[in-house]
C-alpha cells in the first residue's frame, strides 16, 4: 500500500512538474510575441510621425487625448527610434485603465 502511495505522489509530483514547464514555455512565447508586437507597433508609430528630413536625435510630439506623446529620432534618423509618453493626462490614464 504504500508503494502505491509513492508511486502515485511520485505521478502527481511528475504531472505537475511537466505541466508547470509548458505553463513557462507558453509564458515566454506569450512574451515573446508581446515583445514582437510592441516593437512593430513603435516603429509604425515612429515612421508615422517623423518627418522625411528628421534630423539624428530630433524629438517630435504629437497630442493624443491629453497626453504628449513624443519620438526620438536615432542616430540614422529613422531607424529604432524611441518613443514615449511626455506628458501623460488625466484622460489618457483613465483610457487606458479600462
Amino acid at each position: 500500500m504504500a508503494e502505491d502511495q509513492a508511486s502515485m505522489e511520485g505521478a502527481r509530483l511528475i504531472e505537475r512538474w511537466e505541466q508547470s514547464k509548458k505553463g513557462l514555455e507558453r509564458a515566454k512565447s506569450a512574451v515573446n510575441s508581446a515583445e514582437c508586437e510592441l516593437a512593430n507597433a513603435t516603429n509604425a508609430l515612429a515612421k508615422w510621425m517623423l518627418p522625411e528630413d528628421v534630423k539624428p536625435g530630433e524629438k517630435i510630439c504629437v497630442w493624443h487625448i491629453d497626453s504628449l506623446i513624443q519620438v526620438e529620432a536615432s542616430a540614422d534618423g529613422r531607424h529604432d527610434a524611441v518613443v514615449t509618453i511626455r506628458k501623460r493626462g488625466r484622460e489618457y490614464a483613465l483610457r487606458r485603465a479600462c
